[in-house]
């Protein structure tokens, strides 16, 4: 098998918290078990595997980065390189893609990023998609859009990472993350920032008449940090649910098990997603979801194995809340067909030995 090449900058997880930097972590660990893996970021990943070469990202970024990495592929010439393409200037991959077909190193892309780049440059990302030897989409979505603009034919590989289930007693994990024993924890898992619209999961508590929130006693539990974390805190001042409401702050990747047992429901309202690792992990934790009706997100999970809702609607959330509140019996049928379809399409061997496929058919 090939030696594989990756670019990751200051996307370390856990220093950097987000979808791509936790699938690349556990990626590159398991890639490196089975072939040779190389790897550029501004400090090494803490589980030790792969063979680690310093580089900080120095502005300006777009210019400087590329040519920086043209060096450490030439220092560590790799059969094939692997480039997790995100938000970055147009530039920067016209760039990577010059210097990497001037070294005569073939190169594949992981695209995490669902927004399609606008037309300005349309020219530099068509060149540079239909110049790898290969173009993984994280989502069908993602696969759709891109096929479409650039005309190329992506792989679809979901951006699995490794689950488990927590061995704790839930009494030990409620006081650990300080949540009340009584009462429905409803939970939102991830970056807290105003694409994924934590408000709503909020003002569908507030919106709740008094008599209904003593009936259902629900409490949003929110796991993460972001942008977005002191307007929630005086959003839920304002609604008069302060106390219905739990900040957890930053859970590791190895322990999201432990909060996910705690929780009783999930909830996920984003405006759009890739495929999401913490919806995919609540399938995995057989957790009754709660889901904005956008894309991607339809694509990973069913109307009969979740509720939904529209996107930024939190009158239908708290109609669906209510739904899930009063019927138990739908709770375990939605849950537990979501851990089936999750056992079925999301298994983390075989997405492994997808890209394992992969890279030994573009390297010959």
């Amino acid at each position: 098998m090939p030696h594989i090449h990756f670019e990751i900058r200051d996307g370390i997880y856990p220093l950097k918290v987000g979808g791509m930097e936790v699938f690349n972590y556990y990626f590159v660990r398991e890639l490196a078990k089975r072939i040779e893996v190389s790897y550029a970021a501004a400090a090494p990943l803490d589980h030790g595997y792969g063979r680690f070469s310093r580089m900080r990202s120095i502005k300006p970024i777009k210019y400087l980065a590329p040519i920086r990495f043209a060096f450490n592929a030439l220092r560590h010439k790799p059969d094939m390189v692997i480039l997790s393409f995100s938000a970055a200037h147009a530039v920067t991959w016209k760039l990577y893609g010059q210097s990497l077909s001037l070294l005569k190193i073939p190169y594949m892309t992981i695209i995490h990023h669902g927004k399609v780049p606008d037309n300005e440059n349309i020219e530099i990302y068509r060149k540079f998609f239909n110049d790898a030897k290969a173009n993984i989409a994280v989502s069908e979505d993602i696969k759709r859009n891109y096929d479409a603009k650039y005309g190329i034919d992506c792989k679809v590989i979901p951006p699995l990472v490794p689950f488990e289930k927590s061995t704790r007693t839930r009494a030990e994990l409620l006081s650990r993350y300080n949540l009340p024993a009584e009462g429905t924890l409803i939970g939102m898992v991830g970056t807290i920032k105003k694409m994924k619209n934590p408000d709503t999961l909020l003002k569908a508590i507030g919106i709740m008449t008094e008599e209904e929130r003593k009936r259902y006693n629900p409490v949003a539990v929110f796991a993460g940090t972001g942008d977005e974390v002191e307007n929630l805190k005086k959003l839920a001042i304002e609604l008069g649910i302060a106390d219905r409401t739990r900040f957890v702050g930053f859970v590791p990747k190895e322990e999201v098990k432990d909060l996910m047992a705690c929780l009783d429901y999930y909830v996920i309202a984003s405006d759009y997603e890739g495929t999401s690792v913490s919806l995919l992990e609540a399938m995995y934790n057989r957790k009754p979801i709660l889901a904005s009706k956008v894309t991607g997100i339809k694509d990973t999970v069913s109307e009969n194995e979740a509720l939904f809702f529209e996107v930024r609607n939190p009158e239908q959330l708290k109609k669906q809340l209510i739904t899930f509140f009063e019927n138990q019996s739908l709770r375990e049928e939605l849950s537990e067909n979501a851990f089936k379809r999750y056992s079925r399409q999301y298994d983390y061997e075989v997405m492994i030995a997808q890209y394992l496929e992969v890279i030994s058919s573009c390297s010959k």
